[in-house]
């Protein structure tokens, strides 16, 4: 069985529909996750999981992750583990 993966209109469609108490939550939690990184702001961390989900350098399982902002705290981890 093949993995079903979310295009990037998807992607669009999700990221613009996290809330503003939702993105709060998100840079609040890159904040935390940048130190000993490359990364010097919180937004630039939640765009690097943002441009890696829509060059699908990392694509987003849509039956594994039920959204995109579960998807985005994922990418936001492993983007900061493997500096």
């Amino acid at each position: 069985m093949q993995k079903e993966y979310g295009s990037k209109k998807d992607i669009f469609k999700a990221f613009n529909a996290i809330s503003e108490k939702q993105m709060r939550k998100i840079n609040f939690i890159a904040s935390k996750q940048i130190h000993g990184t490359s990364y010097s702001e919180p937004l630039d961390l939640i765009h690097e999981a943002l441009y890696r989900s829509l060059t699908e350098k990392r694509k987003w399982p849509k039956k594994v992750v039920a959204s995109y902002k579960k998807h985005c705290k994922q990418r936001k981890k492993r983007i900061c583990n493997n500096q």
